[in-house]
């Protein structure tokens, strides 16, 4: 996360350990974007594991939003970088 903010602008930091923030991932994605990704160029998604179905979401940022999203988790081996573009 250190490097993220100091390579990168316009970064947002996100964990879906909190269960406010998981919740509104999974049940509210038009609501989680708004808060967390909207405004930011970069967001970095923490703890990717405790989500069901994180494809679902992904693809409705992908369809809205122009942004890099970070990915990581428990059980990624690689973080997973993506950029998408309207």
């Amino acid at each position: 996360a250190k490097y993220l903010l100091e390579n990168y602008s316009n970064v947002n930091i996100v964990t879906l350990e909190n269960i406010t923030t998981l919740n509104l991932f999974q049940n509210e994605i038009k609501s989680f974007v708004g808060i967390f990704v909207e405004d930011y160029n970069n967001v970095f998604i923490d703890e990717i594991q405790y989500a069901k179905n994180s494809a679902k979401q992904f693809k409705y940022i992908c369809n809205i939003m122009d942004v890099k999203i970070i990915i990581s988790g428990l059980f990624q081996p690689l973080l997973l970088i993506f950029q998408f573009a309207v």
